[in-house]
């Protein structure tokens, strides 16, 4: 008879065995480990780094000018991002799971919880960077796909690299979407009184 333990422990194996099939990019000895630099620049784009250093300076320039379109939605996304980092955090600090044995810690800025595996923090960023600008603005179709085409390259990248187990990049996705919804409903709207 089939015990929900042994399907669970079936489904981690499962897991296990097709990240570490797809963990092509993980070494420059992989057998795609020519495409490793790019994998590296879609890491370093799904960083957090680089979503504050443009995020902070845009805001301080919308407060500065004083102007109202700007300054809402940039406040508004650096909330999220806060948040996404948060809750990344708390959950990676409370499962504890290990990285993929074929991972090479070569992270750029990590901090000690980021030696976890479980969920993906870029999976989480990028999937909320995707619902946030997909539902705050007015974007052109090809800009969309092209939207969806980096989200999904991030994603799929980290499993190529060997960073994560695919129940990490699915459940960072699927949080990452969570946290764009809440953003969505619990918007701020500051006006120039507010601000001056």
């Amino acid at each position: 008879m089939v015990t929900q333990t042994s399907m669970w422990k079936y489904a981690v194996q499962l897991d296990k065995e097709y990240t570490l099939r797809c963990s092509v990019c993980a070494s420059c000895n992989s057998s795609y480990g020519w495409l490793r630099p790019i994998m590296k620049v879609l890491e370093i784009s799904g960083h957090g780094l680089p979503w504050f250093g443009f995020c902070l300076p845009l805001l301080f320039r919308s407060y500065q000018v004083r102007d109202m379109d700007a300054f809402n939605p940039t406040a508004n996304l650096i909330i999220g991002l806060l948040l996404d980092l948060l809750v990344s955090f708390v959950i990676k600090a409370l499962v504890r799971r290990p990285r993929p044995a074929a991972n090479e810690n070569d992270m750029l800025m990590t901090v000690a919880v980021d030696n976890y595996s479980f969920p993906s923090g870029h999976c989480t960023r990028v999937a909320f960077l995707f619902y946030f600008f997909m539902t705050s603005y007015v974007i052109p179709e090809y800009l969309q796909l092209l939207l969806l085409t980096w989200t999904i390259a991030v994603s799929v990248s980290r499993v190529l690299l060997g960073r994560h187990y695919w129940s990490d990049v699915v459940c960072g996705s699927m949080i990452g979407l969570i946290q764009g919804i809440v953003i969505n409903w619990y918007w701020k709207t500051w006006t120039l009184s507010d601000i001056m």
